[in-house]
């Protein structure tokens, strides 16, 4: 799903973030920024996630496609979306607003329950945000320089400036056009505060419902731009970010400050799931999954049979955990991830989300389109 960018990199110091506003968002005039094409054959395309509006639910994928259903999945409409990127996740903080995000550093926002979306924020302005990080810390590294009189540490330092000059060099050769990096995936914990990441390191924060964004790339020690796939937040209010090559953060102060916590597993992981029992659950490549009752601290290896890599998942309003992913895997957990089950469907095509319909039925999503599933028989 990654796309080609450059990685950013900001000091712990830099405490307030380089911030954007949404409404001074633009974009490139290219194809990719037409309004989506309503089609058909939306539902059996490319679906990459699926979230609930109240009563609603709302479901993104390939060429911009948004579809909602008031029906509980038997039916679906296209909603008036701005472009034609892939997008890749969408939440809902409540009935009425929600976020989804995907190519080219597309944020889109809905105010009403998901029929219609405007640009919050694009590549351009997260290239903007970029180039901002990149000049204050070419800034700070020479001023520490400069303090400098020893020899070998001056040298030291020299290599780390002129790596931060490449690096906004490297942002400069954007020009206009901004970055086309996906975002891979957004969460709000609440109406206002939400989280968005993406490849090659993009982690974004608002705290008021997406008006203005801050990044925080430089506060998670990702010197290498590894993709950052998901954030989640336990009970205790602790935020767990994972992705690539194994990369597990921690925050306990809401994001300002960034722990790289010791890793079970240096396989990507795809997501964190956040039980109310206060574990929390991390999954990813070959079927692993792993659980920390301890915020992080140590992590044990779930007793589960899947081996296919795992795409995606949700935790129940009854505290079951539901895990999806290659070929048509599905597990199911009811001790909050200590164990999984698998469940037995006719899907056969990667999963990448899973929600629930009211009468406690799944509703899946993946490379072969949105399927209600029957919890019990895994029948459709």
């Amino acid at each position: 799903m990654a796309s080609a960018a450059v990685a950013q990199d900001l000091t712990d110091s830099e405490k307030g973030g380089q911030e954007s506003s949404g409404a001074e968002a633009t974009h490139s005039q290219s194809l990719a920024f037409a309004p989506a094409l309503p089609s058909p054959r939306a539902p059996r395309s490319i679906i990459n996630d699926v979230a609930r509006a109240g009563d609603r639910l709302v479901a993104i994928g390939e060429q911009g496609h948004i579809i909602y259903s008031d029906d509980d999945g038997s039916t679906w409409v296209h909603a008036q979306v701005p472009v034609s990127v892939m997008l890749t996740s969408v939440a809902f903080a409540s009935a009425s607003a929600g976020w989804a995000v995907g190519h080219e550093g597309i944020v889109l926002h809905s105010e009403d329950r998901g029929a219609s979306w405007n640009i919050q924020l694009d590549g351009k302005a997260i290239a903007d945000m970029q180039k901002q990080a990149a000049a204050a810390k070419i800034e700070r590294l020479q001023q520490q320089l400069d303090a400098l009189d020893d020899a070998d540490a001056q040298e030291e330092m020299q290599y780390a400036l002129e790596d931060a000059e490449f690096a906004l060099e490297d942002l400069e050769t954007l020009g206009d056009e901004g970055i086309n990096t996906p975002l891979l995936s957004v969460i709000f914990f609440s109406p206002s505060e939400g989280f968005a990441t993406g490849a090659y390191g993009v982690v974004l924060h608002t705290r008021d419902a997406g008006k203005n964004w801050s990044l925080l790339s430089g506060r998670l020690k990702n010197p290498d731009g590894f993709h950052i796939y998901g954030i989640g937040k336990s009970v205790s209010g602790a935020l767990f970010a994972v992705g690539e090559a194994g990369k597990l953060f921690r925050s306990v102060d809401g994001g300002e400050q960034w722990q790289a916590l010791d890793s079970p597993y240096q396989g990507s992981f795809f997501g964190v799931l956040t039980p109310p029992d206060g574990s929390v659950v991390i999954f990813g490549l070959r079927g692993r999954i792993y659980r920390s009752s301890d915020e992080g601290e140590t992590w044990q290896a779930a007793d589960s049979p899947a081996q296919a890599t795992l795409m995606g998942g949700t935790v129940l309003e009854d505290g079951q955990l539901l895990l999806g992913g290659a070929s048509g895997t599905i597990l199911v957990s009811s001790d909050f991830g200590q164990s999984f089950s698998e469940l037995a469907t006719d899907y056969l095509d990667t999963v990448s989300s899973i929600s629930a319909r009211r009468n406690g039925d799944l509703i899946i999503t993946g490379l072969g389109g949105i399927e209600a599933v029957d919890r019990d028989t895994g029948g459709d």
